[in-house]
């Protein structure tokens, strides 16, 4: 059944069943309930992201996929690509893994940089607390290949994120998405391209402004980057990132991926249920 579907009969049934034997009458829907009804049958198929270079406390579940695809400038001016696809195996109420894997390089630009020819694998197991938080515990690049990969260690951390409505509205709740986590390797601050310590704090903030836009800003532990999320179509799930990577200028140590500059980005990702 479709979800929208799904949730109209599940609120119409909880309107109904509180009636007990009451009149017909009765049984109309008061002007909050059919408001909240609308939001549903109309809300878009997906949301804005929360997150550009951390990963969230959320994760996918049993039933859902994603693909992304995106690009950042290098810093000598040409275009480097990647590619992701995840899904979920399991129930995020209980708990959940998801499984992803990452083609690193999709773009000729450098040594060992042709499509397909550098990628990595990460996993994550997923909590949800509540109706509106996570927590997850995960590993990046588990598993790699290619020749530009020797150097980098996998990158284990923690995560939280928190969503709360900041609006009553059921067409424009404004929502403020909260991360934070501790995690090492590309985690762990860097100072002048040293790090200074094995571990290191992350997080984000996003503000969704509008059911379909939020704008993103967070600290992956050694650079903050800000940016603005989309969904074009409300009738299909993809969302769009744009986003400066870098902004504070930060010097990566080895093995890390900074290149002391601003680096402007951008990604499209498409998830599906079945």
């Amino acid at each position: 059944m479709n979800k929208k579907l799904s949730a109209l009969v599940l609120a119409t049934a909880g309107v109904l069943a509180s009636t007990g034997n009451a009149s017909a009458a009765q049984f109309e829907l008061s002007d909050d309930q059919k408001r909240l009804i609308a939001a549903l049958l109309t809300a878009p198929k997906s949301a804005p992201g929360i997150g550009i270079g951390v990963p969230t406390g959320f994760a996918a579940s049993s039933g859902q996929m994603y693909f992304s695809v995106g690009g950042t400038t290098t810093i000598n001016n040409k275009l480097d690509g990647s590619a992701s696809v995840g899904a979920g195996f399991g129930d995020t109420e209980k708990l959940a893994m998801e499984l992803q894997l990452n083609i690193i390089s999709l773009t000729n630009n450098g040594q060992d940089s042709g499509f397909g020819e550098q990628g990595s694998g990460s996993i994550k197991f997923s909590h949800n607390v509540g109706k509106t938080s996570g927590v997850s515990f995960g590993a990046e690049n588990i598993a790699r290949w290619g020749a530009g990969l020797e150097q980098v260690d996998p990158s284990v951390y923690l995560a939280y994120t928190n969503v709360q409505p900041l609006s009553s509205n059921p067409f424009n709740p404004y929502t403020l998405s909260l991360t934070v986590g501790v995690g090492n390797e590309r985690f762990a601050n860097v100072n002048n391209g040293t790090k200074d310590s094995e571990i290191g704090i992350f997080g984000a903030a996003a503000l969704a402004v509008h059911r379909q836009v939020g704008l993103i800003l967070d600290y992956n532990g050694n650079y903050v980057s800000g940016g603005l999320s989309f969904v074009p179509m409300k009738e299909y799930p993809l969302t769009v990132t744009l986003s400066a990577v870098n902004v504070n200028g930060v010097d990566a140590a080895d093995g890390g991926t900074a290149t002391g500059k601003t680096e402007f980005g951008g990604s499209i990702g498409y998830s599906f249920s079945w």
